[in-house]
């Protein structure tokens, strides 16, 4: 056996040492780049007319669900934007990240999200920001990306009001904030075509319904974009007199109603004794309610997640708990708060034990190979 044969295995030995490192440094950080422990919730207190009467910011794709609640810090109160897959089970979630400011509209699709931020004073523009939930394969935990701050886009107007945001595709949509209806391209917002008889009013509104976007006219009419890029009329029928939310990521087209007669006129603070709310699923002939349910003591949101319903109520100290809605009763299970996300170590147990036996059988054919060893007489040259 030669120097120069030995000196081939070793140099063949190192550099598989330095592949396996590489390798098991790769896993180390998928698997501790997770997300972060979830607040556990403080315990409910008694909370008055406003906060009953609060919505919390929510957004749902159908399949992931986010929404914010308040928690408070040492600068005032920060918003705790909290994540739920539903391969998470129905009382889990983790805390994806944390705003200064409450959200003015937010959006799901995709496992991806966006938000339009308030604007931070007068004269100021409204931020605009984007983050995408990706599940660890290894670990089974969910975390997002980028894992530092939120991914910028161009700003928005800081006058007017936002009346909702949807997603054509991979494209950002927003109807209001003083321009009409706009849709975020490579050189910024642009405002969108429209047919001569879709002229926008002050009174439409604009969600995602079934997966689409769709504008809510004030005179009742709805239309939405099509998979092609046209506008048309959807022959739904909204109930009169009501005021109507849409539900984000219902598996079917869907919309929260309460009773106009029980609201004030300030833009949507119920009075005391406020009329049950009911979920309608839109159709050609009056709308199929499941409820009626009234509403909760504290600040509540319901997203449509699979085939189903769940609301989310505010706990306090950046917490929530959720109830499962039936979709074809209506019926809500118990409210369960949420726990943090289970995130298994046995997938990394499992790399690391195969990671280590590829080294070994690496390891073992370079030294092989280097050295020139034959299994028998048969192979030599």
């Amino acid at each position: 056996m030669t120097a120069a044969r030995v000196d081939r295995g070793a140099r063949a030995v190192r550099v598989i040492h330095r592949l396996a490192a590489v390798t098991l440094g790769v896993a180390m950080a998928c698997v501790l780049g997770g997300s972060p422990a979830i607040a556990r919730p403080a315990a409910p207190a008694s909370a008055g007319r406003d906060a009953a009467t609060r919505r919390l910011p929510s957004a749902s794709d159908g399949s992931n669900a986010w929404v914010a609640v308040e928690r408070p810090s040492a600068s005032g109160t920060a918003f705790v934007v909290l994540h739920h897959a539903m391969e998470m089970g129905a009382a889990r979630a983790r805390e994806a990240f944390v705003l200064g400011s409450r959200p003015e509209a937010m959006v799901a699709h995709g496992g991806q999200l966006w938000l339009v931020l308030p604007p931070a004073g007068p004269g100021a523009r409204r931020d605009v920001c984007t983050v995408r939930t990706l599940r660890n394969p290894v670990t089974g935990g969910w975390y997002s990306t980028p894992a530092g701050p939120l991914t910028l886009l161009p700003s928005l107007p800081g006058e007017a009001e936002v009346r909702g945001l949807a997603v054509d595709g991979d494209r950002l949509m927003v109807l209001g904030a003083g321009g009409g209806l706009q849709a975020l391209g490579p050189r910024g917002w642009q405002p969108m075509p429209l047919p001569e008889d879709m002229d926008l009013g002050p009174d439409d509104a604009m969600a995602m319904v079934d997966g689409r976007p769709t504008v809510f006219r004030g005179d009742g009419r709805i239309v939405r974009l099509g998979q092609g890029g046209a506008w048309a009329p959807e022959p739904w029928r909204l109930p009169e007199g009501a005021w109507i939310e849409p539900v984000a990521g219902a598996a079917r087209p869907a919309v929260l109603r309460q009773d106009r007669g029980s609201w004030s006129g300030d833009g949507g603070s119920a009075t005391a004794g406020a009329s049950p709310w009911c979920i309608d699923y839109l159709r050609a002939g009056p709308p199929l309610s499941l409820g009626p349910f009234g509403s909760p003591d504290r600040a509540w949101s319901i997203v449509g997640l699979a085939d189903g319903f769940l609301m989310f109520l505010a706990t306090g100290e950046g917490g929530a708990a959720v109830r499962v809605v039936d979709p074809v009763s209506g019926a809500m299970g118990a409210a369960e708060v949420l726990e943090p996300q289970v995130v298994s170590a046995g997938g990394w147990v499992a790399l690391a034990t195969i990671a280590m036996a590829a080294l070994g059988v690496g390891t073992a054919l370079a030294l092989r190979r280097s050295l020139g060893l034959k299994r028998d007489p048969s192979e030599r040259r």
